[in-house]
């Protein structure tokens, strides 16, 4: 049996924009990564605070896009169910899951 979760439409507003806030998060992380491994000339060398260039540049500046495009598409949806429903909205546990992997299944 499934168990029903009142959830307001707000709120899966407030959860995809930290999502988004994650992922985007997590890119640049791994970006900053990448970036201090490829210029190892050692340890005493200065860190290069620019983003990486070339092919590597180009893949996480289409990962942030892809990330944006996704982000920006749910918040309009979830903003149309928000205007729509004055009160909370009901929600099964399965359709949040759902959500949440197609989330990060596009990334």
């Amino acid at each position: 049996m499934v168990k029903k979760l009142e959830v307001a439409a707000s709120d899966l507003r407030g959860v995809n924009r930290l999502t988004i806030e994650g992922i985007g998060g997590v890119v640049d992380l791994v970006e900053a990564m990448h970036r201090n491994i490829a210029s190892l000339p050692g340890m005493l060398a200065k860190p290069n605070g620019n983003r990486t260039t070339g092919i590597t540049g180009l893949v996480y500046r289409s990962l942030r896009g892809v990330v944006g495009l996704v982000g920006s598409g749910l918040d309009m949806l979830l903003a149309r169910l928000t205007e729509r429903s004055t009160s909370r909205c009901w929600t099964t546990w399965r359709f949040m899951r759902r959500t949440a992997s197609s989330v990060t299944a596009s990334c």
